[in-house]
């Protein structure tokens, strides 16, 4: 089967001294509604989530933007050495440069995870949940808790299972992996208490 590759678009943002940000959004950014980042897997980019960019139901729910990683998909960063959390801070900025405003969700596939937990430390201001298939961004959230960071206001930490991850992640099924995973923005936007069902303390 032939996969045409989604066509992205580059946002300029300052950290680094500058990167070439690699975005995709499947439809036209709608402030009313609350928006879900999409953080890649080592060695793919923003074509991971391509049934989800075709899951009308999810596509209602939220508007779609995903962020190809610093060494990944179209990127492109003045520094050849980099960490996660610059493409954490990386993620940030395209938020700002993009005038995302209202809730943010952050999903993580893998490596995507790491950048998720480091997105809510940096700005838990801004981001409202994660959800996250990656058993090293389970270990940094109870870090963090254990640290306390956890105590600062903003979002309500959430692990799935692995059979929902591979759903929701839209790897290999081809029925419609967007459908669960628009249940779960539905439960947690319409979540009044952030902490409810907290996966630490």
């Amino acid at each position: 089967m032939t996969i045409t590759p989604v066509t992205t678009n580059i946002v300029q943002v300052p950290h680094l001294g500058g990167i070439e940000a690699s975005t995709y959004m499947p439809a036209p950014y709608d402030a009313s509604k609350p928006t879900l980042v999409l953080c890649n897997s080592f060695g793919t980019g923003a074509d991971l989530y391509r049934h989800q960019y075709q899951n009308a139901e999810l596509k209602n729910l939220v508007n779609l933007l995903a962020i190809e990683l610093l060494g990944h998909g179209q990127t492109r960063a003045k520094v050849e050495n980099f960490t996660y959390w610059d493409s954490a801070v990386m993620n940030l900025q395209v938020l700002d440069k993009l005038e995302i405003k209202g809730k943010v969700f952050v999903l993580g596939t893998s490596q995507g995870g790491w950048q998720t937990v480091r997105m809510a430390l940096l700005a838990p201001e801004k981001v409202s949940d994660l959800c996250h298939e990656s058993s090293r961004s389970k270990q940094l959230i109870v870090k963090s808790s254990r640290l306390r960071v956890s105590s600062l206001s903003g979002p309500r930490w959430t692990q799935k299972t692995n059979a929902q991850s591979n759903l929701a992640a839209g790897m290999q099924s081809k029925t419609s992996p967007g459908r669960l995973m628009a249940g779960q923005v539905t439960k947690a936007h319409q979540t009044s208490n952030p902490r409810k069902n907290s996966a630490i303390s």
